[in-house]
Order: structure tokens, then C-alpha cells, then sequence
């Protein structure tokens, strides 16, 4: 089963869909989950059980119980306040952390050391552990302690050290998480008792940099390699019952006809995560049905991609982006370049006045729009699978295939009677730093048609999240800051949608035609307001950025870890 998107995606010569997002054209080759151990099958599947109601409501502090790694995340709870879907968000970046066999003296076993210390009284310690344990079930905790004993590998390791440490005859014990691992990764994810961690007795070390050595009781905690074969099933014992491995290095792509010639010949960790999150006919759906846990696992994944590639950027300083620090260097032996500069910014100054002059001769502008550019455009597509590129790499493309939809926008405006009657207009194209090109685009419309459709309020912005329900209003107004707060009458019609009663409040401006026609990003906006054609002109045609810059020791990467959010919502 494939996605939406894949559909159009066809192969030229077979004209056949192509499967490039799921498993790259089939060069992804992992092997398929099988259906999970009882009592996970029926918890995870039964919608009618009380008990699998429980479970799936709360499956992540199930899973978090059994856990053997803590997450280290700053996990952000002020979006989940009933108002939308139920949304996991973390601060910064992720990573798991593994703590010694035994806990400290006088402190409480966490994680992975409630499989070892004290484990007659171990049901009470899960729960104990947690604020929300009058929520859980009790019977289901036990079932699942004992399905994790019976089928998984790594909790059969730690009760192995547990039934070492009870023993006088061994007096120091260390757990070693191996990484290596010998089966083919395209066939097995299910690896051996002896491959996932071995017992050490003295002082052995590591063979491999990204084993991880356990202590007995040191106090200090380790974290596990984003890149370890055990770095998910450790944290997501539910989604992993049998110690299944995550992803790995060095599994190699699907022999087919052109791999010689192939610069890249192994599974990278986004390959993975798209072959994981595609729904097959023959292949259990136990990820794609843990409901919020599915959400914590997509984010942890996304936290594991961009890791790695930030990984690769720090590590490549001195080869990246050479070009840029040649041209700036070569910008101080030809300081005439800098009078390009002064050209572009007389040129962006004599638009806002041209633009001022119209607003002079005609009056206020009436009509804001946005038009981002679409990658996905069928016409984009098409040239960009031609040239055997990506989005990213043909800009020249994409800015092609914008002008001539915004031609056709224009064109659609100005004949298309959708405002009215224009009598001018006045726009121009934007790129942003990392983004697609968009367009302002601002209208003049007969006075005829200045109020035209009244019942169709335009966008605010085109934003409409953790801004509804908004407040009734009996007419359009203009707040002090000049922008648009418009008509929402109380006129008691409402509709139900997924069993939620809504009415004015809640409805979001937009112009039907516009957006079913250019599938894109079209917002709006009336401002018919004198405060506004500065902003609105000088934005649209504004100057040369100024800035202050200084040089010094920064950690552009840490700053971006340290600022972004992410997160996921169903």
C-alpha cells in the first residue's frame, strides 16, 4: 500500500507507479515485523477489551514502566490542553541514557534496574514509580512483565545479572551492550541471546566504540549511540517485544542491476524510518498502531536523522561550504562588487515609490495575497524527475514554474471576476533563505466592488491555530494595529464535525476557487486601512537587510538544537 503521493509518481518507460518514498524502487530491503506475543497482540488490536481500552489510552506510560533507558527529553506539555489532537513536542534534542545494574544506597531502582534489584516486590516498584499509577491496571502490568521475560532478549540478560549479583561467587559484574552485529540486516532484526549483550567479570574493556559497558553501582549514566542496534528497543519495549534490532549500520541495499554503479550502497537511518512507517498487507502493524507511543517513536526517529547529519556537519567543517569563504575572500580584492549592492538597493527604493504613487492615484490598496510556491506541483515534478534532481538542487526549475503560475493567478485575477472589477495591482517574487519563492501581491479594486463579497470573510494571516474560537462580532472592524478583525454574527447555525459542534466562531476565511485550483498556499487579506499601505509596501518592496554582525566561538549546531521544537499531532 502506498502513499497519495507515490501514485503520481509513475515510471516513464513502464509507466507503473514508482515506489521511491516506502523502499527507494525496492532497494530497501528489511526484514518484516511478525505479529507480536500474547498479551501485546490482543491489547494492541482489541477495541472492545476494557482492559486493551486501558492499555492503548495509556500505551506510552506502559511502555515507559518497562523501559530499560530513560529518554532525555524536555518534553513540552503546553500544547496538550484539550483544545486539538493529542500532540507530542519535545525542546531540543534526544538521547537515551542507561544507568548502572544496582541503584545508589537509599535510592529507588529506575529503568533497567528494576529487572535486577529487588525484583519479589517488582510490580509495586513499576508502579511506584509513576504519578498516574491509579490509572493502570495492574493485571496488564503483570502479563506484560511476563511476556518481556519469556520473549525478550535483552530482559533475559538482565535477569541473568540479576541471578549473578545474587551469587557471592561473583563479586564484581559489568553488562556489555554489543553493537556488531554477524546476520545479514536485510533478513534477520531478531538477534541472537549472545549477540545483544554479554556478562563481564573484571576489567574488559569494549571492542567497539559504541558498546556500552554497564556498571554495577557507579552512580554515573551512560548514553547509548544513536546509531547502537539497541538504541529503540531498549526504550520502546512494546514496539519491540522481542529485542527486535532498530536501525543499524552496514545494511546493504537490495542486489538489482545498477548497485555497482551506485554511490551510496547502504540503508541510511531515514531509509529506515520510511520502510518502518509504510503499512504492508503481509508485515504485523505494531508500530503503526501503538497510537501516542507511535507519536514519541516518529519524533525520537526524526531526532535520530537530523543527529546524525548534524553529526556529519561537524565532523566536515573544513569541506563544506568552501566556495562561500572563497567568495567572500575574493569580494575584498574587487571591491566594485559592493556597487552592485547600492544599484540593487536604489532599484528597491524607487519601487516603494512607484508603488506610493499608485496608492496616490488610485487609493488604498484593498486586496493583500500570499502565493507560496507548491514542490509538489505535478509541473515541478515532472521537470525535476527529468533532470534527475531533487526539489533542492534545481532552483532554476522551480522559480520557472512559479512565475507561470503566478502568470496564471494574475491572469485568473484580473479576468476571472473572483474580486471584482480591478482597476491595478502591484507584486513581486521572494525568496526565503531555506524556503520556495512566494509572492505579495497587492490589489486595487473598482470602487464599485470595494465591499464586494461581504459574506465571505477574507484570512487573517491564514493562520488558524491556538487563535479559534474566536468572538462574535456584528460587523467587520479594524483593530489599532490596522488589521482586519472580521464579522462573525451569532446566529445560532452550527455543524458537527467528528461529533464537535461548531459554528461562526470557528470558521476559518479562505477562498474556495483560488485554493482548489493552484493546490498551494493562498491567503487573502482585506486592508482597506491607511495605517497598513506603508507595512504593506514597504514589506513587498523593501531595501537590503542591515545587519551587526561579529565573529567568535559559536556552536551553530548546539544553538539550533538548543532552539528547535519537535513534534507530531493525529
Amino acid at each position: 500500500m502506498m502513499w497519495y503521493d507515490e501514485r503520481i509518481n509513475k515510471d516513464k518507460q513502464t509507466n507503473k507507479p514508482r515506489f521511491s518514498l516506502c523502499c527507494y524502487d525496492g532497494k530497501i530491503q528489511l526484514p518484516l515485523l511478525h505479529e507480536p506475543p500474547h498479551p501485546l497482540n490482543h491489547l494492541l488490536f482489541n477495541n472492545q477489551d476494557p482492559k486493551a481500552k486501558n492499555f492503548q489510552q495509556y500505551i506510552g506510560i506502559y511502555n515507559l514502566m518497562f523501559a530499560c533507558t530513560s529518554p532525555g527529553i524536555k518534553f513540552d506539555k503546553s500544547y496538550n490542553t484539550g483544545k486539538g489532537p493529542p500532540t507530542f513536542r519535545i525542546h531540543g534534542q534526544t538521547h537515551h541514557l542507561i544507568g548502572n545494574l544496582l541503584p545508589m544506597p537509599n535510592n529507588p531502582p529506575k529503568f533497567s534496574q528494576l529487572y535486577i534489584y529487588d525484583t519479589d516486590n517488582e510490580i509495586i516498584n513499576r508502579l511506584s514509580q509513576n504519578p498516574m499509577h491509579d490509572m493502570l491496571d495492574e493485571q496488564i502490568i503483570i502479563a506484560i512483565k511476563d511476556m518481556i521475560d519469556h520473549h525478550n532478549h535483552y530482559a533475559q540478560k538482565f535477569r541473568m545479572a540479576r541471578d549473578k549479583l545474587h551469587s557471592t561467587a561473583v563479586p564484581d559484574l559489568k553488562m556489555k551492550l554489543i553493537s556488531q552485529r554477524q546476520t545479514d540486516g536485510r533478513l534477520y532484526n531478531l538477534p541472537t541471546t549472545t549477540e545483544v549483550a554479554t556478562l563481564i567479570v573484571g576489567d574488559e574493556h569494549s571492542a567497539d566504540k559504541r558498546d556500552i559497558i554497564i556498571e554495577k553501582q557507579s552512580g554515573l549514566l551512560k548514553r547509548i549511540h544513536e546509531l547502537h542496534p539497541a538504541y529503540l528497543p531498549l526504550q520502546y519495549q512494546l514496539l519491540y517485544p522481542k529485542g527486535e534490532d532498530g536501525y543499524r549500520l552496514n545494511i546493504p541495499h537490495k542486489d538489482h542491476a545498477n548497485i555497482h554503479t551506485a554511490k551510496r550502497k547502504q540503508v541510511t537511518l531515514r531509509e529506515y524510518f520510511c520502510y518502518r512507517l509504510q503499512s504492508r498487507t503481509n508485515e504485523a502493524e505494531t508500530i503503526l498502531h501503538s497510537r501516542r507511543l507511535f507519536q514519541q517513536w516518529i519524533v525520537d526517529g526524526y531526532c535520530m536523522i537530523e543527529s546524525q547529519k548534524l553529526n556529519y556537519v561537524r565532523q566536515h567543517q573544513q569541506l563544506l561550504r568552501v566556495d562561500k569563504y572563497t567568495n567572500l575572500t575574493g569580494s575584498n580584492d574587487h571591491p566594485e562588487t559592493l556597487g552592485r549592492d547600492r544599484e540593487r538597493e536604489s532599484y528597491c527604493q524607487q519601487l516603494y515609490f512607484d508603488g506610493m504613487a499608485i496608492c496616490g492615484h488610485l487609493g488604498f490598496p484593498d486586496l493583500f495575497l500570499t502565493m507560496t510556491c507548491n514542490a509538489r506541483w505535478p509541473e515541478i515534478q515532472r521537470k525535476v524527475t527529468q533532470s534527475n534532481l531533487t526539489p533542492n538542487n534545481c532552483p532554476d526549475i522551480i522559480t520557472r514554474v512559479f512565475k507561470i503560475k503566478l502568470n496564471q493567478l494574475m491572469n485568473d485575477i484580473k479576468h476571472g471576476n473572483i474580486f471584482g472589477n480591478i482597476i491595478g495591482y502591484v507584486y513581486t517574487i521572494e525568496w526565503q533563505k531555506r524556503g520556495l519563492p512566494h509572492a505579495h501581491i497587492l490589489i486595487f479594486l473598482h470602487s464599485s466592488n470595494k465591499f464586494a463579497n461581504k459574506k465571505s470573510p477574507c484570512m487573517v494571516n491564514g493562520k488558524c491555530i491556538r487563535c479559534f474560537p474566536k468572538k462574535f462580532h456584528g460587523a467587520t472592524i479594524v483593530d489599532q494595529d490596522g488589521f482586519p478583525v472580521y464579522r462573525r454574527r451569532n446566529d445560532g447555525r452550527t455543524v458537527m464535525k467528528n461529533g464537535i459542534e461548531l459554528d461562526n466562531r470557528f470558521v476559518v476565511p479562505y477562498n474556495p476557487q483560488l485554493l482548489l485550483k493552484y493546490k498551494t498556499h493562498l491567503n487573502v487579506e482585506w486592508c482597506n486601512q491607511s495605517t497598513s499601505i506603508k507595512y504593506l509596501f514597504k514589506y513587498i518592496n523593501k531595501g537590503s537587510d542591515c545587519i551587526t554582525a561579529s565573529l567568535g566561538n559559536q556552536d551553530e549546531i548546539k544553538q539550533y538544537l538548543d532552539c528547535r521544537y519537535p513534534s507530531i499531532f493525529t
